[in-house]
């Protein structure tokens, strides 16, 4: 048969007409082969000289193959299309399973019903045995007719019909009711809640199942049992359903409700879009790790590009509905259910924070793309920009990604409220986005069954910093917006306050309030396991799996995959663990300094800026408790070389800041107790500068308390006396140990300014002596109290004294015999003096101070008789 058509196809091709046709399509062939060559010998050089432009180092002739014929394409041709229809079917079961597991999420529903009307349904459960146990006995007499089928079935259909009918009237007029201010798209999205759809649903489902039981059952002569009894139990559920319907309808169509459904669902999607949740897994089966907080059998959704971009527009649909139902209430005029739709956003940024660095950004799906035009002023682009425009096309464009779309549409948003707001008159909007802005940077503290516990943390302790700056950026700005507004004013600052300990805080993170996590032994640990006898011990996936904040994610990766390339070229891992400990630790600490030196001047920044506005009163008396406080945080964690920095950049404006807080306020904040802690501990550590920062502070404190006083309250007087003898006191002390005069000197004259042309030595052994002269009772009192705040800053300094070199003093001889009392070997007798007596406490160091101060008038009084005489 094959030589017959082979022989047919030879007659053929010997005809004038076939010649002529295939002559024709030769010809036609060369032609073509000609005008491409003619293209390609045009094409091809100009493309060599442009790399060669673009890359020297390329010498190699370029060349294009396109001399492949048809048959050597066809295995490669082949091979694509199957991958292409094996890709076209991953993503369609990818897809599958999504909407599958989505519309399983609807047995929840059932669930719902079951469990909220279980004593309902137990109830039902004891009445029906109660009332039959007498004839349980005789059940095998027991048979269903079929006239008696027939008859519940229409019953089924007759009451599920009707019961749809008039829940479905009652709900049309409601919902029609509710939202006939919404905008359209709040109204397409109540109309999408999945609970009342269901019912409905479910009542159809119960009256269809059962009209088609009732005709099959008149059809046939034989009873059907099974039909009956699931028939039954749907219409039976679906009676029960009428309870969770009422609640759900009663609740969900309220704004709050709504705009938490929002948020759920928002995080929900972020759930699935990244790799912190469900990270990649190929199987099928269900996987138990650490970080899968559901377990779900599922292919890896995350990469799907229409899923994950079909949930990123939805996310995007929803946040302009969460807007757009926002603009609605502050119409109608409900501003308290207008604040949920902030709230929920601040909630929302904080979540995102959390995961955006476990975002597969290879191909960035989830960010959509956008096109920036190329300008005139880049160099380097200018050369193709000229070359494109020039053919009339139009302005080049470079294609990007928004990264930051999601937080850029809410901090839009947020900004379009306080710039369009009249707050004085709406309060409650004000401080809604306070506390939004405090969520998003700080995060926020839950009350769990141990406490408060930070669960939500900010984008500053998830280490999204772009995010911080744009977002305190905007907070300050609102803030000064709100100047004078006193429901807003003092929330605001508590926020600030919140923000300013999460970034002294630096990297280390608070579990809870007052106790401070350290990062460097979590870290420390997570690095040991990266490696070991010369191979990796861990994936990729086990590192996202730590969960780790985004810098620490970013350190930990960039050394693993350095790690992944040194095992691929040199067959092991080469690089010892201690230096790759210490160089990612080495990293982290010195972007800890940058990061929270940054933010820390930029803290005292904002509230100096704020405190100088005009009609800012309000700042001016309250922020001084946030600036000590940020300097007592750093006093408490020993970072005294950061706070002196700080305190030296703003050393002037810091004094004149405080000098014009208000009297009352001044006190009312308690600034003593941050003063003394600062002055006393700078002191006990020899921060010169600080310490004469804190001191000029402690005199202003001393002014104020003595303006305060009330009457000729002699406890009170001498207690304000006797206070800077306790500073003056341990100011001897250091400055005996040290020998150095400094610290007492500087502080005597400070003082002075206190009490001009005054013996300050009479006044101070007049607060010594009259505190033993005055009673047992005020004396007990006074020093009780001078002890619990001061003692502990004295035996810090005299314990120190033990440390000297050992030192003996021999007295008497030997008619009387001849004694040795130990001390240490030091130039000061004070100080062997007090070495002596092992009790030595601060009675002793103020006497000391007394009689130095004793001595300098006497020098004083010298000295100008000296002068007298010489003039």
């Amino acid at each position: 048969m094959r030589h017959k058509l082979k022989k047919l196809v030879q007659n053929m091709r010997k005809t004038a007409l076939v010649q002529g046709l295939f002559s024709y399509r030769g010809r036609i062939t060369n032609e073509i082969k000609q005008i491409s060559q003619k293209i390609r010998k045009i094409i091809v050089p100009y493309l060599e000289k442009l790399l060669r432009e673009k890359y020297p180092s390329i010498d190699k002739d370029l060349k294009v193959d396109v001399t492949a014929s048809f048959f050597q394409r066809i295995p490669s041709t082949l091979f694509g299309r199957l991958y292409a229809i094996y890709k076209k079917s991953q993503e369609w079961l990818r897809v599958w399973f999504y909407n599958f597991f989505d519309s399983l999420s609807n047995l929840r529903i059932l669930y719902e019903i079951l469990f909220h009307s279980r004593s309902l349904i137990v109830l039902l459960v004891i009445l029906f045995v109660v009332s039959l146990s007498p004839y349980l006995l005789n059940l095998s007499s027991f048979s269903i007719g079929q006239n008696f089928i027939n008859t519940l079935l229409i019953a089924y259909v007759g009451g599920a019909t009707a019961i749809l009918g008039i829940i479905f009237a009652l709900y049309a007029v409601g919902f029609q009711t509710t939202t006939e201010r919404f905008s359209s798209n709040v109204t397409d999205y109540l109309n999408r809640e999945k609970v009342g759809k269901f019912f409905f649903k479910l009542l159809t489902l119960s009256a269809v199942f059962s009209l088609l039981n009732l005709v099959i059952q008149e059809g046939v002569i034989v009873a059907l049992v099974l039909p009956f009894t699931i028939s039954t139990t749907l219409f039976v559920i679906s009676l029960i359903g009428i309870i969770i319907f009422k609640d759900d309808y009663m609740t969900k169509l309220k704004p709050k409700q709504v705009f938490q459904r929002i948020y759920e669902q928002n995080i929900e999607t972020l759930r699935f879009v990244n790799d912190f949740d469900y990270p990649n897994i190929a199987t099928f089966s269900l996987i138990t790790r650490k970080n899968i907080k559901h377990f779900k059998t599922y292919l890896p959704i995350h990469n799907s590009w229409s899923l994950v971009m079909s949930l990123q527009k939805q996310l995007d649909d929803r946040l302009e509905i969460n807007e757009n139902l926002y603009d609605d209430l502050i119409r109608e005029g409900r501003i308290g259910d207008a604040t949920f739709g902030i709230v929920a956003l601040g909630y929302l940024l904080a979540e995102y924070s959390t995961i955006k660095h476990f975002i597969d950004r290879k191909w960035a799906w989830w960010f959509p793309v956008y096109q920036e035009v190329v300008t005139a002023e880049s160099a380097e682009m200018l050369p193709l920009k000229a070359n494109y425009e020039a053919m009339g096309i139009g302005r080049l464009g470079v294609t990007k990604r928004d990264y930051d779309w999601l937080e850029d549409n809410v901090l839009t948003f947020f900004k379009r409220i306080q710039t369009k707001t009249d707050f004085a008159k709406y309060p409650l909007i004000g401080n809604a986005l306070i506390s939004a802005y405090e969520t998003i940077l700080a995060g926020r503290f839950v009350k769990t069954e141990k406490g408060l516990e930070k669960q939500l943390r900010g984008c500053f302790e998830n280490q999204e910093f772009a995010l911080f700056d744009k977002t305190i950026k905007q907070f300050v700005d609102f803030g000064e917006k709100i100047t004078g507004i006193r429901e807003c004013e003092g929330n605001f600052l508590n926020s600030l306050g919140q923000v300013k300990t999460v970034c002294v805080d630096g990297f280390s993170q608070r579990s809870f309030p007052g106790r401070l996590n350290d990062w460097k032994p979590h870290i420390v640990s997570k690095i040991r396991r990266i490696s070991a006898e010369g191979r990796l011990l861990v994936t990729r996936e086990d590192v996202v799996s730590w969960k780790l904040p985004s810098y620490f994610h970013s350190v930990i990766i960039d050394a693993f995959e350095k790690l992944e390339v040194e095992t691929l070229i040199e067959g092991c891992v080469v690089t010892p663990n201690s230096w790759l400990e210490k160089d990612i630790v080495g990293k982290i600490e010195a972007k800890e300094t940058e990061i929270v030196a940054k933010y820390r001047q930029q803290t005292v920044q904002i509230l100096l800026t704020l405190s100088n506005k005009q009609g800012s009163q309000f700042y001016k008396d309250y922020s001084g408790g946030i600036i000590l406080g940020l300097f007592n945080q750093l006093i408490s964690q020993e970072r005294w070389n950061e706070l002196e920095s700080i305190i030296k950049f703003f050393y002037k404006d810091l004094l004149v800041y405080f000098a014009s807080v208000d009297h009352e306020k001044f006190l009312e904040q308690e600034y003593r107790e941050p003063i003394d802690f600062g002055v006393f501990g700078a002191l006990t550590q020899r921060k010169k500068l600080i310490f004469v920062f804190y001191l000029r502070l402690f005199i202003m404190s001393q002014f104020h308390l003595f303006l305060n006083r009330k009457g000729d309250d002699t406890e009170l007087l001498l207690k304000i006396a006797r206070r800077p003898l306790m500073l003056g006191g341990l100011a001897y002390l250091i400055s005996e140990l040290d020998q150095d005069t400094y610290y007492v000197v500087k502080f005597t004259q400070e003082v002075e300014k206190l009490y001009p042309n005054v013996n300050l030595a009479e006044i101070y052994r007049y607060a010594v002596d009259a505190t033993k002269k005055l009673g047992f009772g005020m004396s007990f009192r006074i020093t009780y109290e001078e002890a619990n705040r001061y003692r502990h800053y004295f035996r810090r300094v005299i314990n120190s004294i033990s440390d000297l070199p050992r030192d003996y003093i021999v007295s008497g001889g030997v008619s009387f015999g001849i004694s040795s009392r130990e001390t240490v070997k030091h130039p000061s007798e004070f100080i062997r003096k007090m070495a002596e007596f092992r009790f030595s406490d601060m009675d002793e160091c103020e006497d000391g101070y007394v009689e130095w101060l004793e001595k300098r008038e006497k020098i004083k009084e010298l000295i100008k008789v000296l002068k007298l005489k010489q003039s």
